[in-house]
């Protein structure tokens, strides 16, 4: 890993370049997942939770089209930085339907989910998501602000019409995440 505060800001500065989109203030998928990739680095505890590579699902809600939706744009923009290198490790991407706690659980024990990007749709299922995310240590990436002030560690939101972290630090430390201070000095962090 090079530099990785210069690659943050750096990330920072491209996401500060590209504006609303379609006159929403979303930040786009492709720069959503550049940025969380980034924030990974900067967890020390990484290596320690996951193997040889980084497994990342984006969990969506079985039926619901916006999370179905959703979750096709955030994979389209994983799989345009398959090729990137987290601390060295590979990041390999996979969609998930959520249809329940159980067979999530299942999956996550089964597959060695890493981290879970949780699309719109699953407000409903964020109780018990975030429940295994504790359990079974796997950071969760969040596409609604709520999301993150409920309990999901981190997500890439506009504040103030500019995209930043937002992480959740008890949140964050409850899955085993210890996040430096450069990423802490760049971001929201809710304590």
């Amino acid at each position: 890993m090079r530099h990785p505060v210069i690659l943050l800001a750096a990330c920072g500065a491209s996401l500060l370049l590209a504006g609303p989109v379609g006159g929403q203030l979303d930040v786009p998928a492709d720069r959503q997942v550049l940025v969380l990739s980034r924030a990974l680095a900067y967890d020390s505890d990484l290596k320690r939770r996951v193997g040889s590579d980084i497994l990342v699902a984006v969990l969506s809600k079985a039926g619901n089209a916006v999370s179905e939706a959703a979750a096709a744009t955030m994979m389209k923009a994983l799989k345009l930085i398959a090729s990137v290198k987290v601390q060295g490790l590979p990041l390999i991407v996979k969609s998930l339907s959520y249809t329940n706690a159980t067979s999530l659980a299942t999956a996550v024990g089964s597959q060695g989910i890493d981290v879970i990007y949780v699309c719109p749709g699953l407000d409903g299922d964020l109780a018990h998501i975030i429940d295994l995310s504790h359990k079974r240590h796997v950071v969760t990436f969040a596409s609604r602000e709520e999301q993150v002030v409920r309990g999901l560690s981190m997500g890439v939101f506009p504040i103030d019409a500019r995209p930043t972290i937002v992480l959740n630090l008890p949140a964050a430390k409850s899955v085993g995440a210890a996040f430096s201070s450069e990423l802490l000095r760049v971001a929201k962090v809710l304590k």
